[in-house]
């Protein structure tokens, strides 16, 4: 048998995962018989979209109690969050902003709530995969 009349194949993971890692085997077989291979696959670095796995509802509350948002993310690499407020970023000083990291999750604490605190509240998470 000559080199030109093999077949080569391959496998192709795109985009792959941390979670794509793993033995991979590839078994052929015709009326003869069969063979198999396998490797081990580790996906050392690898880029993924950030996404959302829980977020916040809608929220109704009184004036002067406070709001807690919550969400939880994940990305490769780790997203950085960015929250606001009717389009306009937030910009925690401790005083009325409260920010609470906690792993793969991040809270905003907004405290004593008035009438302007109303409107459109967003987070945004971004990585070196999507900005």
């Amino acid at each position: 048998m000559s080199p030109s009349s093999l077949i080569q194949t391959y496998l192709e993971i795109r985009p792959c995962k941390g979670s794509d890692s793993g033995m991979y085997k590839c078994v052929i077989q015709n009326s003869h018989g069969s063979a198999e291979t396998e490797c081990e696959v580790s996906i050392r670095k690898c880029y993924e979209a950030p996404f959302f796995t829980n977020t916040f509802t809608r929220m109704d509350k009184l004036p002067g109690s406070e709001v807690k948002m919550s969400v939880r993310y994940d990305g490769v690499p780790k997203p950085e969050l960015s929250w606001f407020h009717n389009g306009e970023p937030i910009l925690h000083d401790g005083d009325k902003y409260r920010i609470r990291k906690d792993g793969d999750g991040q809270t905003l604490t907004v405290k004593e709530l008035t009438y302007s605190d109303s409107g459109a509240w967003k987070v945004v998470a971004k990585n070196a995969r999507r900005n």
